[in-house]
Parts: structure tokens; C-alpha cells; sequence
């Protein structure tokens, strides 16, 4: 069986950029043949020809038609093709012809693409529809759904490289601190639920008056949203129980990881935008560290509601959160149980387990299986 993989990035500059590499990697190490056409700037592709998606949709499309031909040769010999990311799944249906077409639905973009004006949305529909999508979440499963509603579906979810994590936190030393700590990780955006964690923080510290909520995510990927959090700090009086640090090294990040006593990231959808999965769940799982998530996105698969962290209502995420956080902060056993549950989910979650469960779908394809 060979396999052509149809991406953007293979870094870990980006989600899909290192979603790529990780499964590639996975894939290989399993000894899929793989044949990798990627965009202009990639490295550790065989084929560097596409076009980067930063270009506009419109032009995007475009770039893609005019690549069709050469992407065509460079997979001619594969059994069947994958594309990893959404924007380049015209290209991808169109390079398999009748061979089996995989296509990775992430999140937001697994409907954003749909929803463009005609042509463009017709064209991205037609794609979805005509192949084999692998969702990352249960809940992006549900989102293509409603929106393309005879697109065949699996899930299967990423992986998280655990033990990388933990063994370059082996050397880290946490941060002093004077209370348990609720640690934030993410750019500072209104779909991350920035904005709900400040807002909870005042009722937080009259359950656990020492604690204290650290942001560490870039402050202008959304300015307005950076600013309203600022605002938000001061007009709650919450002075240093809450720091928005910006970007801070990969050290430091992983001292907060092993200081952090709850991760806490209550995505909240922003009309199509969606958290798809929510991988840095996992991230602080690998370190031991509970989170808690929203119900109404991909957190729901990311965190065992109970057992590894716990979920709210993006409804009642107002009066939900607050409680959330105070129950765990107040109750030290069961939040160390939740970190435990949590460690053992990450070191369960691997890439190796994605790249086995895509390995049995394509053997699937292959054998014309529904």
C-alpha cells in the first residue's frame, strides 16, 4: 500500500503544520509508503509545489487549479490519497479520480470552506461529500453533519507525544508560588474563553483566596480581545491574582506546567469557529495537570468529564465556571486523582494509535469496504 499525503506546513510552527508532522512520522514509523507533496516552503517534503494557505480562497483555489497537473504525476503510483488539511480538499478529490480520497477534518474549517459564496462553497461541498472525512472530534463529526450532510465520517482523533513532554519538563523547576495556580495556555482570543476565566476569577478567590490565574499566550493575536482582557483585570480589581504574561520560552512554558495545579481553557464557539479537539488538554495531561473544558466542542472528547477534568455549559458558562474551578482548587485529593486520570489518558492518546487507526481505514478503502 502507498500512500500519497496531500498538506500544507510539516513544522511545528502551527495545529496543522504539526499535526502533519507528527502523523507523517507516526505513519512512517509504521512502514506506510508515503509519497508527500506539500506547499512551496515545506521541508521534508518529497514534492514542494503547492501554494502556502495564506493565500485568499479565491486565490487559493486558483494556485491549486494551476498545480493539479504536477500534483497528478507526483502521486500517480499511490493506492490512494490523503489530504491533511481542508482548504486543499478540491485538489485532493480531484488528484485521487477514482481511487479512495481521505480527507482530515480538524475543526472550524471543516465547515468554514462550505459556507464561501458560489462557486467557491459548491466547490468545497462536492469535495467533502465525495470522500472519506476523518474527524478529529466527535463534535466536528457532528458540525460536517449539519452542514454537509452526506460526507461518510470516521473519528479519529490526534495524538499527543507524551513522553516528549515529559522528558523535556524532567529538568524544569516550578515557579514559587503562594496558592494553587489555574493556568491558561493559548493566544488570547474570544473563542478561547479568555474572557469567562477573568470574569470567574472574583468569585474563584472567595473559595481559594490564594490562588491565581496565569495566561501565557500571545496578547495580540485578537488586539481587541487582548484589550478587553486588560480592561476586564483592572475593573475586577483582580491586580496580580491575574498575569497575562504574552509569549514566554518553551522553558518557561513548561515551568508553569509543572507549577500549574488546574489548566483551565472554557472555548466558547464564535458562530462557525469552533475548538475542533483542543490538544493542549492533553498537553497538560501529559504533565499531570487536570483541565477543564466546554461541553459544546471538541473538549468533550479531549477531557473525560469526572475522571480526567471536568466540563461546563458555554451557556452557563458564567455560574458553571466559577464552580467548576472552586470545587477542584478546594478539594486537593480529588484534584490530584484528576491528575493522575489525566497522565494516564495522555500516555494512552498516541500518534502511533492515530496512524494505526488511519492504517485500518485505508486497508478499509482499499477492500471497497463501506
Amino acid at each position: 500500500m502507498k500512500v500519497g499525503i496531500i498538506t500544507a506546513e510539516i513544522n511545528s510552527r502551527s495545529g496543522w503544520a504539526q499535526y502533519s508532522l507528527e502523523l507523517i512520522g507516526a505513519l512512517r514509523s509504521l512502514g506506510v509508503d508515503l509519497t508527500i507533496v506539500a506547499s512551496r516552503s515545506a521541508a521534508g517534503a518529497d514534492f514542494a509545489i503547492l501554494p502556502p494557505l495564506a493565500e485568499s480562497q479565491s486565490g487559493l483555489l486558483l494556485s491549486l487549479l494551476r498545480s493539479y497537473g504536477a500534483v497528478r504525476a507526483a502521486l500517480s503510483s499511490c493506492d490512494i490519497v490523503h489530504t491533511l488539511v481542508e482548504p486543499f480538499a478540491p485538489l485532493g478529490l480531484r488528484v485521487a479520480g477514482a481511487r479512495p480520497h481521505v480527507l482530515n477534518a480538524h475543526g472550524t474549517y471543516a465547515v468554514l470552506p462550505m459556507t464561501r459564496r458560489w462557486p467557491v462553497g459548491a466547490l468545497y461541498r462536492h469535495a467533502f461529500e465525495r470522500s472519506t472525512v476523518a474527524c478529529i472530534s466527535t463534535y466536528t463529526q457532528d458540525v460536517l453533519r449539519r452542514h454537509a450532510s452526506n460526507a461518510r465520517s470516521v473519528v479519529i482523533p490526534a495524538g499527543v507525544n507524551a513522553q516528549a513532554w515529559q522528558d523535556a519538563a524532567r529538568d524544569s523547576e516550578p515557579f514559587e508560588k503562594d496558592g494553587p495556580i489555574v493556568l491558561f495556555v493559548g493566544a488570547v482570543k474570544r473563542r478561547k474563553g479568555i474572557l469567562p476565566l477573568i470574569r470567574a476569577m472574583p468569585a474563584v478567590l472567595k473559595q481559594a483566596p490564594n490562588a491565581k490565574c496565569v495566561v501565557v499566550g500571545s496578547l495580540t493575536a485578537e488586539p481587541e480581545t487582548g484589550a478587553e482582557a486588560r480592561r476586564l483585570v483592572d475593573e475586577l480589581a483582580l491586580g496580580d491574582r491575574v498575569q497575562l504574561l504574552g509569549h514566554v520560552s518553551h522553558a518557561d512554558l513548561l515551568r508553569w506546567y509543572r507549577t500549574a495545579d488546574l489548566f483551565v481553557m472554557p472555548s466558547m464557539n464564535d458562530g462557525l469557529r469552533f475548538e475542533g479537539y483542543g490538544l493542549v488538554y492533553l498537553e497538560a495531561g501529559s504533565l499531570g495537570v487536570p483541565s477543564i473544558g466546554t461541553w459544546e466542542c471538541g473538549a468533550r472528547d479531549a477531557i473525560d468529564h469526572e475522571q480526567t477534568g471536568l466540563l461546563v455549559s458555554q451557556a452557563l458558562v458564567d455560574d458553571e465556571l466559577p464552580a467548576a474551578i472552586g470545587r477542584l482548587l478546594t478539594d486537593p485529593d480529588r484534584l490530584r486523582a484528576m491528575g493522575v486520570a489525566a497522565l494516564e489518558k495522555a500516555n494512552r492518546t498516541t500518534w502511533r494509535k492515530s496512524a494505526s487507526q488511519f492504517i485500518a481505514l485505508y486497508e478499509s478503502l482499499l477492500r471497497g469496504a463501506p
